[in-house]
């Protein structure tokens, strides 16, 4: 039956035209039709488990810099900037309930994707549902990120990439070697990039009797380079070894004035502040796996990982008020130092059945150490905080695909996690959680008519979502100027993973040659949901803290439609269409409506993108909203974020086979980001402009 099932997937997916890919090493779920025909393989089409997969073309037929902007055209993905970081989404929810992955294993900590470049990337993996062998801590999707890893010839390739607008300009450079060398095959890369910032932020103050304006300039430099590099030898035996490596060090320093002005209400206890900072980060990790083919097809795959990082911020703060004066300094360093392993074995049985069991384990220590100097005083006070936190996880997993005909393939798997976290600090008692998730997971993909294209998929799951280490340390993080929408901030090593049920059916039909259309929808509902609650402590300062507030609920609709022009207009020109509309909707139980999602939950995103190749010119644009609005935090508070529109076209000329140039026009509307947090009736809104930005990249092959 294997083999039949994987003559049929092929003769589909060749008689629709379908792109190759390539033998997906990392999952199971794929393997009985790789091993059928791996050139005809379409992981969209023929995976049991909902997927999508961008290739290295897709990722590169931008020029993005990085794999998160790369992200933010996938259907269902939206990619958010919070301050000056990302959160990237799938239904909509970010902060946790969306699982990054490098290489099938949680990223190393202090990675961000807008660090990684799309060509020191293989292939990106969105999976819709749950999968046992990677992880079920997951309650929106995955977005499995594979660094590169096979090299069939030799490699040269340098990038040089130029960007500016209004605030900010960058450069990046990324040099890429690779090659083979009898059984042995290395690749290496190396990518920098230098960014100047200097812009004007607005802030604004209204509640009754309260009216106030600050006005922010920051000035800061980004300074980052990584280094991924693999080496992989093939033994006599048929056996795998490799040694994958990631490391990345960057440096930040920074300085921002600020004054508020206040018409009405008591004036800020500062008015005017200024703050100089640096921070430094550097982390790495290095994992060896061992690949070894047993005789009867199966494998065995074993894995040892050790990893570390450490960040250092140091923060000066100068205010001035009436009567008050503040010039303080705060120093920080955090050292992240872990270790994992890991052990799968897969295996056929009997005639369609391909089963997966493995475990992993692994320790992950934080140490903090904190040191503020107030000198503003009569006599300068010195005082330091030092805590940490270990965690312990452990998991078991089991699972089975099924392709019980050849138009009907089942899915079932289910994973056991331990999670054990430890703090102790000088400033609070030590504290400690521990919780157990058992999670089943079944999915199935019906072809209706394997001729005519069309399938179905339903999958029932059990997700969680863990607390973050940040959020277990009771350690409590003061403000300068303290208010509702200011307050300190405070750990709670009570809290409980979230866990969600959750069911997803969709519709897929591939209608010609390189067209689909899909429809998904998708339930999850959740217990133990969080929420942040913000209180006055007993010495009148604001203090926020997660909590479980109970149940909350999360539905999204996802449509999508891709199709050359021509399958419409015959005489049109050879463009490539693609579009998807994503709609969610979320209720925390105990937070009363309106506006109650969680996690302030994206409630509409939409792409639209077409591309043109005409010989050596190769032309595009694309189109992508994401929703905004208010969201309630709590009975008393709620968070704001404006819609966004973003309008991008390139245009790629290939001088030769070598060399190409990239132009690249993005946010032609100047979309910016609108921020605002209201308590009770004051509300606080930030306000930072966006601008329209020029990118030129220049690609040689040598």
């Amino acid at each position: 039956m294997l083999s039949k099932a994987g003559r049929v997937a092929a003769l589909a997916v060749t008689a629709l035209g379908a792109a190759p890919a390539k033998s997906q090493e990392s999952t199971p779920i794929t393997s009985v039709q790789v091993t059928a025909n791996a050139e005809a393989y379409d992981p969209r089409r023929d995976d049991t488990a909902s997927k999508i997969v961008l290739s290295q073309a897709d990722l590169a037929k931008y020029g993005d810099p990085t794999v998160a902007d790369a992200l933010k055209r996938v259907p269902g993905v939206t990619v958010v900037t919070n301050g000056r970081g990302i959160d990237i989404r799938m239904r909509g929810l970010g902060a946790g309930y969306t699982r990054i992955l490098v290489n099938g294993e949680r990223a190393p900590m202090g990675l961000s994707l807008d660090s990684l470049a799309p060509a020191q990337v293989e292939r990106i993996e969105v999976l819709r549902s749950a999968s046992a062998e990677y992880t079920t801590e997951s309650v929106a999707g995955i977005i499995n990120v594979v660094l590169k890893k096979t090299v069939s010839k030799p490699q040269r390739e340098v990038q040089l990439n130029a960007e500016k607008d209004a605030a900010d300009r960058t450069a990046r450079t990324l040099l890429q070697l690779a090659d083979r060398v009898d059984k042995m095959s290395w690749t290496v890369s190396v990518r920098s990039r230098q960014t100047w910032i200097e812009r004007d932020i607005t802030a604004a103050e209204r509640g009754p009797g309260l009216s106030r304006d600050t006005a922010s300039h920051e000035r800061l430099r980004f300074a980052l380079v990584n280094v991924v590099p693999r080496l992989q030898w093939q033994l006599p035996n048929g056996d795998q070894l490799a040694l994958q490596g990631y490391a990345d060090a960057n440096r930040v320093p920074y300085d921002a004035d600020e004054a508020t002005a206040t018409q009405a209400g008591d004036a800020a206890r500062f008015p005017l502040l200024a703050r100089h900072g640096d921070s430094r980060s550097a982390q790495w990790k290095a994992d060896l796996s061992w690949l070894h083919r047993l005789e009867h097809g199966g494998k065995v795959e074993l894995k040892t990982a050790v990893q570390r990082g450490e960040t250092t911020r140091s923060l000066h703060r100068f205010g001035h008020g009436g009567t008050a004066a503040l010039d303080n300094t705060l120093d920080t360093q955090d050292t992240s130092p872990g270790a994992s392993t890991s052990g799968k074995y897969f295996a056929p049985l009997g005639e369609g059945h391909l089963l997966a069991s493995g475990f992993e384990a692994s320790t992950l220590r934080r140490n903090e150490s904190r040191r503020e100097v107030e000198r503003s005083g009569p006599a300068p006070q010195d005082s330091g905080e030092h805590s940490t936190a270990r965690t312990r996880r452990l998991a078991l997993f089991g699972q089975d695909e099924w392709t019980v005909t050849p138009k009907w393939s089942v899915y079932a798997g289910a994973r056991w996690e331990s999670l054990r976290t430890a703090s102790t600090g000088t400033s609070f008692a030590p504290a400690a959680s521990s919780s157990q998730i058992w999670s089943p997971i079944l999915q199935t993909l019906y072809k209706l008519r394997p001729e005519a294209g069309d399938q179905l998929r339903f999958a029932l799951t059990r997700t969680f979502r863990a607390p973050d280490v940040g959020d277990l340390v009771p350690d409590r993080r003061t403000s300068v100027n303290n208010s509702p929408n200011d307050p300190d901030t405070q750990g709670n090593p009570a809290l409980k993973p979230e866990l969600a049920t959750g069911a997803d059916a969709s519709y897929e039909y591939y209608w010609a040659r390189g067209a689909m259309l899909s429809a998904a929808v998708s339930l999850r509902r959740i217990a133990n949901a969080t929420m942040t609650r913000v209180s006055q402590d007993a010495d009148g300062r604001w203090l926020a803290s997660p909590a479980n507030a109970g149940g909350a609920q999360t539905r999204s609709l996802e449509l999508e439609a891709r199709f050359p022009l021509t399958v419409l207009l015959p005489q049109a020109p050879a463009m490539d269409i693609k579009a998807s509309v994503s709609r969610n909707w979320s209720r925390v139980d105990a937070i009363p409506g309106p506006d109650n999602r969680l996690a302030q939950q994206v409630p509409l995103s939409a792409t639209f993108a077409v591309d043109r190749a005409a010989g050596r010119l190769t032309t595009g644009a694309s189109f992508v909203f994401r929703g905004g609005g208010w969201s309630r935090r709590s009975l008393s508070e709620s968070r704001y974020l404006n819609a966004g529109r973003q309008l991008d076209v390139y245009a790629l000329w290939k001088f030769d086979t070598q060399t190409q140039l990239r132009i690249f026009l993005g946010n032609l509307l100047g979309s910016g980001s609108i921020r605002a947090s209201r308590y009770d009736a004051v509300t606080r809104t930030v306000t930072d402009p966006g601008h329209a930005r020029l990118r030129l990249s220049l690609e040689h092959k040598f």
